[in-house]
């Protein structure tokens, strides 16, 4: 309770999630609360106070979500890890106020699917990776796969119980003398975790940098990820999809927002540079212009994105328009192209 963290088992089935917790559920008895696996999903509000009133006493509380599809409810599990009392009633009985002294786990067979931004929940995220598959006798293993132990839950329930309860209680000990050391397994798997969480994380993280000093324009951001997304038809609808929102992804990197407070400065998102694959993804934004298919881009974002692209400005013998001659596409393989900006504009060669 006191660390407010969620603990996540994480793994395809037959791996062993359910042999821990069967053990652990006959060895605490009413000291286990299963939360029922609505409480997590998304789109409720708040939980149905009955189904809160199991967490009243427990120490471990476990919620199982096992659909791939879906999503985990951020704002439930924030609510179920910390400290905060709970109100919860019986059915039919008045509410009730209590302290939870409940550790949190989420089992899973994969690991969960959370929007942009949420960066308060990936700091109490810990994934404890299950990567082991057992197979019942007469299936053929895999490489790294082992046979299961049909009777291994019976045996631990019906011989191992003393042993198990000490372990846990040497467990505790080792916590209240030395605190919660955090195995480098869990910390590389909670982070891996993150990166792979939604689409805007893969996208956060493949095109960006953090590089302090550095800014980029919040619609010159917005214009690439909407290009992002146009890769496919399963991803446009995903938010951000209004520029204004485009501030979850400084929140996602953990760098900083600065919103446009009037006159000519744009909002920036500050200390983020471009990628090698973000700087492909603006030279395949600039080489389409403004008025092409596909997201609207500024232009100053347009300018933006030919910059830090790798594109050149020539400006003209005339004084007319510039010309600005890009670099080749992907690979070297591509043909220039050939685009128009304002002549005397900050990227203009002089």
């Amino acid at each position: 309770v006191n660390e407010q963290l969620i603990f996540a088992l994480v793994g395809e089935g037959s791996n062993g999630k359910s042999v821990l917790l069967d053990v652990l559920d006959r060895v605490l008895g009413d000291l286990v609360y299963a939360v029922p696996d609505s409480v997590i999903q998304p789109g409720r509000g708040d939980a149905h106070p009955t189904e809160l009133m199991g967490f009243k006493g427990a120490r471990l509380a476990f919620a199982s979500e096992t659909k791939r599809e879906g999503s985990w409810s951020v704002a439930q599990m924030k609510k179920l890890r910390s400290s905060e009392a709970i109100t919860a009633r019986l059915m039919g009985q008045d509410f009730v106020s209590f302290q939870p002294t409940h550790t949190l786990w989420l089992i899973s067979n994969h690991r969960p699917n959370v929007g942009p931004g949420e960066t308060a929940f990936w700091r109490s995220y810990r994934e404890v990776h299950f990567p082991t598959i057992f197979r019942r006798e007469g299936v053929e293993l895999a490489p790294g796969e082992l046979r299961a132990d049909p009777g291994l839950t019976a045996h631990l329930i019906e011989h191992e119980t003393p042993v198990v309860l000490r372990w846990l209680v040497e467990g505790w000990e080792a916590y209240r003398s030395e605190g919660l050391r955090e195995p480098q397994a869990v910390m590389a798997a909670s982070a891996e975790a993150q990166a792979e969480a939604s689409p805007f994380s893969v996208f956060a993280r493949e095109a960006f940098t953090l590089a302090p000093g550095e800014s980029v324009p919040a619609s010159a951001a917005f214009a690439l990820w909407q290009a992002w997304k146009d890769q496919s038809a399963t991803l446009t609808h995903l938010r951000p999809n209004v520029a204004r929102d485009i501030s979850v992804l400084a929140t996602e990197l953990g760098v900083e927002y600065v919103p446009n407070r009037g006159g000519a400065s744009p909002a920036l998102i500050s200390g983020l540079a471009l990628t090698p694959a973000g700087q492909d993804l603006a030279r395949e934004l600039a080489d389409r212009g403004p008025y092409s298919r596909g997201p609207k881009i500024s232009s100053a974002a347009l300018e933006w994105l030919r910059e830090h692209a790798g594109l050149r400005a020539v400006s003209s013998q005339q004084g007319g328009p510039v010309v600005g001659v890009t670099a080749p596409a992907r690979g070297g393989f591509g043909v220039a192209t050939v685009t128009s900006i304002q002549s005397g504009g900050p990227f203009a060669a002089g």
